[in-house]
């Protein structure tokens, strides 16, 4: 809560405020003279609705049509949470005599009370028919609010309904009042609870919960561990290997910029990151084809010049650090020929935001670097005197100056304690060794402040403006490292805003191209037979050589290889090292069998399941919905069979929605997703929970936007993990094999025979069993215009699994 954002105890008393205002106003009102419907809305139900009950104004929509009919009011963004049918003044309802705020059984409010019926009929077609819960009849002074929908197996019609007979009913008892209809209230699902006899049953319990070794790892065998080291090693981290950096930047390193081949979502999607910041004058692309962008490398070439950092944007894991690699030791290898370049990384020195000074941390570095890397040390007697010749000169001038031949060594104490003076000053101390550097001894000096996009906003800009002091005050160039929505952010509200540094977008490289660059590679140091840095992997020469030439291989034969890393990474080329990794040493990849084949055969090619059973599972025994990279979009929360399904539709929604609006950058508005996943029936919290799983697990993505721009309504965006996902996993066998047992199972009959499956013959006749499950609850379902179609995906599921059951 902001500091001017008022309270809930607040909100409620200025809403009793404006109800008490309200009933006065309407107390002393000259009787006789009726208002239409229109005028008893204006008047009347809009104040109760909006200052009494504080519902925002752009949450609250008048006359909204669905189906051809219109509802008086639609309450409630993203979802409409509440529709209230409003009635003229005179419309009186009769209700029983004597009463006061309570609930009351829907049938005894009806009888010999058609005007009531039906408005609340009206009522509740209208939620049934767009999905929405809580529905109130409203005539100015008596309000009746109750479930207009269930799914519970009790017809609304059978409920109970909170009844307010009068204006002063609602101010005597406008705690529950509040509770019940406020904005907060039906959030936290207050009236619902009251009305509700029965509460909604949750799903099943999963067959997880019924598996003793659920938790347990997927034992590996040594080869599998040692399979795993080298992977991780070899594919990872041999940037920080000073013995091969060299050899791993000509051979292995992967431009920045090139587009997907293999994505599963627009082109126009995968520019957007990047595209949108460099409409912008000041910021330009650090490659283009290959090449790194002239305006980059005359900055590296004019040190100093300009007074403002160099800011690097990019997502975490597109490849900033050796893209700074590259340059420094490849691409402007001649612009820093006598340069001194200093790299703080913050991630290789385990820096942590919450135990210590970032100023401290960065000049104990450079002094760190300048020392140990180009043997300058700023503390020495030499370095000093050339630094302070001048400070040295004005003090022998000095009242201290006839000490210099009278007591030579009180002389020395007295300017010994002026530098130490000077030294005390860490910073300007700094600034004027690199200063003397750049001018004294006409060395350039380029200072790189990287994987602080790893860090929380604040951070960075904290960061940025060390930066700018560093660049204003010393003749240094600096380099900082940023995420985009970090720039955006605070160039329109934060720190950025005061500045106007030069901008360069570090865009991802294609994964296929870095996995085949670096396979090259791993292959070229186990030829080389330099293992010096691999002294505790007790595999032999051969078997890894085999090992990396089976990868290669089967990378470079496969798309639908390339496709599951692209995806499944979202393009985050560290992601897909891991997977790789994860795929080496996980214990549910068959490594033996891989090598036996290979070596009887001459060749071996990884099959898709294969890669995608091992990365979906990692180290797991069973499918762990927490660690898993995938997503189970057969999740439940309710006993609703349909909602097996809302995952997928949430997320093909969101996917070709855009694509046939053409809409801007690939974003469907949330209220719409509601709107739409309501309009079949299903509930807030049903839509609440599917698509907060979508957005946790990746599969969707949430529009970053800068927080001037609030209350904009948010919107989400498909993901290439998404995509692949709706378009591809949940057809497969090795998908549904891993997530049955995370899928509430609502058929007792099929939950029987559902259970722990090991061989693969009884992994496959689980997988039939879920899948004509699945076609079971979709059968019979109106969901012609949803888009998503079940049946086609069955089709092809069930076209990989008897494909998969010819293994057996």
């Amino acid at each position: 809560m902001t500091d001017s954002e008022p309270s809930a105890d607040d909100r409620f008393e200025v809403g009793l405020g404006h109800l008490r205002a309200l009933r006065l106003r309407e107390e002393g009102r000259l009787p006789g003279i009726l208002r239409n419907e229109a005028t008893t809305r204006l008047q009347i139900i809009d104040n109760i609705l909006i200052d009494a009950l504080q519902w925002p104004r752009d949450a609250c929509r008048a006359e909204e049509r669905y189906n051809g009919d219109y509802t008086d009011y639609s309450l409630g963004l993203p979802a409409t949470s509440l529709i209230v049918e409003a009635k003229r003044e005179g419309a009186y309802f009769e209700l029983p005599s004597g009463g006061s705020a309570a609930t009351t059984p829907i049938r005894i409010l009806l009888v010999d009370n058609e005007d009531l019926r039906l408005a609340m009929v009206q009522a509740m077609q209208y939620c049934s028919t767009r999905g929405v819960g809580l529905a109130a009849v409203c005539n100015g002074s008596q309000l009746i609010a109750f479930l207009g929908s269930r799914n519970d197996s009790t017809p609304p019609m059978e409920g109970r309904a909170l009844v307010f007979y009068s204006l002063s009913d609602m101010e005597g008892h406008f705690r529950l009042m509040w509770n019940a209809l406020s904005p907060s209230g039906v959030v936290e699902g207050r009236l619902a609870s009251l009305l509700r006899a029965h509460p909604t049953p949750p799903a099943p319990r999963k067959l997880s919960s019924h598996l003793p070794t659920y938790q347990s790892q997927q034992r590996r065998n040594t080869l599998q561990d040692n399979l795993r080291i080298i992977g991780e090693v070899l594919l990872e981290d041999l940037t920080e290997i000073p013995e091969l950096s060299d050899q791993f930047l000509d051979i292995a390193y992967a431009p920045s910029g090139a587009l997907s081949q293999s994505a599963y979502v627009s082109r126009e999607i995968l520019r957007h990151r990047y595209a949108a910041i460099e409409q912008t004058e000041v910021v330009r692309p650090a490659q283009d084809r290959g090449h790194v962008a002239p305006e980059l490398l005359q900055a590296m070439a004019s040190p100093g010049v300009g007074n403002r950092p160099i800011v690097l944007l990019g997502d975490v894991g597109v490849g900033k650090t050796t893209f700074i690699k590259h340059l420094v030791r490849v691409d402007a290898r001649q612009e820093l020929t006598s340069a001194i370049v200093v790299n703080i990384d913050f991630r290789a020195a385990g820096f942590h935001e919450s135990r210590g000074d970032i100023r401290t941390f960065v000049e104990d570095t450079i002094f760190a670097q300048l020392r140990d890397l180009y043997d300058i040390d700023c503390h020495s007697n030499a370095v000093l005197r050339s630094i302070y010749h001048s400070d040295i000169q004005r003090f022998r001038n000095s009242l201290y100056g006839p000490l210099y031949a009278s007591d030579p060594d009180k002389y020395q104490e007295y300017e010994r304690e002026m530098l130490e003076s000077h030294i005390a000053d860490r910073e300007s101390h700094l600034g004027l060794s690199i200063r003397e550097i750049v001018r004294g001894r006409l060395r350039p000096v380029v200072i790189f402040l990287d994987n602080i996009d790893q860090f929380p906003q604040v951070f960075q800009e904290d960061v940025f403006l060390i930066a700018e002091a560093m660049t204003r005050n010393w003749s240094a160039t600096v380099f900082v490292s940023l995420r985009p929505a970090t720039f955006n952010l605070s160039s329109r509200e934060g720190v950025l805003s005061a500045f106007t540094p030069r901008v360069f977008t570090v865009a991802p490289p294609r994964v296929d191209v870095v996995l085949a660059r670096r396979f090259r590679f791993a292959r070229e140091v186990l030829l080389a037979g330099n293992y010096a840095f691999l002294p505790f992997v007790s595999v032999d020469s051969d078997t890894l050589r085999e090992f990396m030439l089976i990868l290669e291989r089967s990378f470079w034969q496969s798309l639908d290889l390339r496709e599951a890393v692209d995806s499944i990474s979202k393009g985050n080329i560290r992601n897909a090292l891991q997977l790789l990794a994860t795929f080496i040493g996980s214990g549910h990849t068959n490594t033996e069998k891989m090598l036996s084949i290979f070596r009887d055969t001459g060749h071996y090619t990884v099959a898709t399941h294969e890669f995608i059973r091992a990365v979906i599972y990692g180290d797991r025994f069973y499918y762990d919905p927490e660690s898993s990279p995938v997503c189970n979009l057969f999740d439940m929360s309710t006993v609703d069979v349909h909602e097996h399904f809302l995952g997928s539709i949430v997320a093909y929604l969101v996917q070709q929605l855009p694509v046939s609006r053409s809409t801007e950058f690939g974003y469907l508005g949330e209220a719409e997703i509601y709107e739409y996943c309501q309009a079949l029936g299903f509930t807030q919290a049903q839509i609440l929970f599917a698509l907060s799983r979508l957005v946790r697990k990746g599969v969707v993505e949430y529009e970053e936007l800068p927080r001037m721009e609030q209350p904009r309504l948010a919107r989400v965006r498909i993901t290439r993990l998404g995509g692949y996902t709706i378009q591809r996993l949940i057809s497969m066998f090795a998908y549904v094999d891993a997530v049955v047992v995370d899928t509430p199972i609502m058929d007792d009959t099929v939950r029987g025979m559902i259970g722990d499956a090991v061989t693969l013959r009884e992994r496959v006749n689980r997988a039939r069993n879920f899948r004509v499950y699945l076609d079971s609850c979709w059968a019979g379902w109106g969901t012609e215009g949803t888009g998503f179609d079940w049946s086609g995906y069955s089709m092809r599921l069930n076209a990989d699994i008897e494909h998969v059951a010819s293994y057996t």
